[in-house]
């Protein structure tokens, strides 16, 4: 599969270059890239059993209200945490690629939403929770944000 996925990326980048000059497309390739890489670890890091058991969390905002109380969970608190952060490359991803805020936040739900499915059918050992979606779409979201952020203060980010 990782040939698959490489020996795609030379063919793109070979068409590209062509197509718009060696730097224009080296450029996009490596947008492509950074694009492909953060999904490829939302997929290893989320579709890999961690327990033994399935678990399945319906109750929207459940998970984030029990990281959060008096006596903060601080393995709670970090799983949450994780999830945004998990998905903030995609939407800075999307951001280079163009793509607008709230089609970044559809492409995260979406992403989110096909990951929790897959770890509920097929993956023994995941939960799968509302607070999840919420929160890799956040996270996709805040990515897109800090990057539009770094962009309008004149620091543009280097592929």
């Amino acid at each position: 599969m990782v040939a698959g996925v490489a020996f795609g990326l030379a063919v793109a980048t070979r068409r590209r270059v062509r197509a718009t000059g060696w730097h224009a497309g080296l450029q996009t390739v490596s947008l492509d890239v950074a694009l492909v890489a953060s999904v490829g670890a939302i997929f290893v890091l989320t579709l890999s059993p961690i327990v033994d058991e399935r678990e399945i969390r319906l109750l929207p905002l459940s998970d984030i209200l029990e990281a959060l109380t008096p006596r903060i969970d601080g393995a709670r608190l970090l799983t949450e945490t994780a999830n945004i952060l998990l998905f903030a490359p995609l939407g800075a991803a999307l951001g280079l690629r163009g793509y607008r805020a709230g089609t970044t936040a559809v492409i995260g739900l979406a992403l989110s939403a096909a990951v929790e499915f897959t770890q509920l059918i097929f993956v023994s050992g995941r939960t799968t929770s509302v607070d999840d979606l919420l929160l890799n779409t956040l996270g996709a979201v805040l990515g897109h944000a800090l990057l539009s952020r770094f962009r309008v203060r004149g620091v543009s980010p280097s592929p």
